[in-house]
């Protein structure tokens, strides 16, 4: 929910030049979130206090909800026009299409996975078709068609997301068993992802408007080759070599997030800007674990349902990060449809746009 509150407010509270560099500060909270909290947490846990970290986390949700008070100032007319209506049904198809397709990654028998994988892709489709029937809908109206920015933009931000996702769960089992690298090492290894994805989208926030194309079209094309990098270097090694490839994998989707979110607000319908933005985060939590379910179904095929050997981890190793290059790449493939739709950014011609 604050996910797709965030990408809310920014379409709302700032002009659209000044997108792309909001999105880059954005990343940049995450990113120190995710290097600091392991060691906080670390810190209460080793002095056998780990239940006042959460009651940390709750002090620190009442502080923002008191802040927000006194910072986001009420808009009665839009609080009118919300609907009150839960998206119970709809919100429980998309977590049963996620939970079938887990379920199928644990499953034995080619049958049995063939069937929960159909009910996946069914539950999906049901989904999407009463959402676009419902009086007040999860997504735009042209979600995940390749005939409209936003559409096509939705598509970028789930293969980019399920790009990204399986790398903090595998990575950091295959550095341990692999390599002999201790948790925190292996923990830290993989948060350098995080790291260059805050590195690269505040790096590119400000380009001139020739850029953003080329970074819609370069950034999942980096994925790739870092999902890939890190697929044939992870057995051999040596570790210093995954360095890079982890690092492509969080550059590449840093450089081109905030234009791709840029084209799929900006290219909503009229009365639709506000369920485009929010529907970016609730497409990017899907591809997250749409990922985590594909990894898992990928790994166990290749033989860690049946225990951490050394065979079955060095085969894992291998399909797990190669099975997900497809994602990346057919996110660069729409990558180009989506910039013959935008053949201007989105930033020329408005106030604010720099040349750099």
């Amino acid at each position: 929910m604050l996910s797709a509150l965030a990408y809310v407010l920014v379409r709302n509270a700032f002009p659209e030049a000044l997108w792309p560099r909001v999105f880059g500060l954005l990343s940049g909270v995450w990113s120190v979130t995710v290097l600091i909290g392991p060691l906080i947490g670390g810190v209460f846990a080793s002095y056998g206090h780990w239940r006042s970290a959460f009651v940390t986390v709750a002090a620190i949700g009442c502080l923002l909800a008191a802040s927000a008070l006194f910072t986001l100032p009420p808009d009665k007319q839009s609080d009118q026009a919300v609907s009150r209506i839960f998206p119970a049904g709809r919100l429980a198809l998309i977590c049963g299409a996620i939970a079938l397709l887990s379920l199928a990654s644990v499953s034995t028998g080619l049958a049995i996975e063939a069937m929960l994988i159909a009910a996946t892709v069914v539950a999906f489709i049901l989904m999407m078709r009463t959402d676009r029937r419902a009086a007040a809908p999860l997504l735009p109206s042209d979600a995940f068609s390749l005939r409209s920015g936003t559409g096509a933009g939705l598509w970028m931000v789930l293969l980019m997301s399920v790009g990204y996702s399986p790398l903090a769960i595998y990575a950091p089992l295959f550095l341990q068993r692999l390599h002999g690298v201790s948790p925190l090492g292996a923990g830290y290894m993989v948060a350098l992802a995080s790291l260059a994805w805050t590195i690269a989208a505040l790096s590119v926030a400000s380009l001139s408007e020739e850029w953003p194309p080329r970074l819609i079209i370069m950034g999942p094309s980096a994925m790739g080759a870092g999902l890939a990098g890190v697929g044939v270097l992870m057995a051999p090694g040596p570790v210093a070599a995954l360095i890079m490839p982890i690092v492509l994998i969080g550059a590449g989707i840093g450089a081109a997030w905030a234009f791709v979110l840029q084209r799929v607000m900006s290219g909503a319908k009229g009365g639709e800007e506000n369920i485009a933005a929010a529907s970016a985060a609730t497409v990017q939590q899907a591809g997250f674990a749409l990922g985590a379910a594909i990894a898992g179904l990928v790994a166990n095929a290749s033989g860690l349902d049946n225990g951490l050997d050394p065979g079955s981890v060095l085969r894992a190793s291998l399909w797990v990060p190669l099975a997900l290059v497809a994602a990346p790449l057919a996110a660069c493939a729409i990558g180009v449809r989506l910039n013959l739709m935008f053949p201007r950014s989105p930033q020329q011609g408005l106030p604010g746009a720099r040349n750099n």
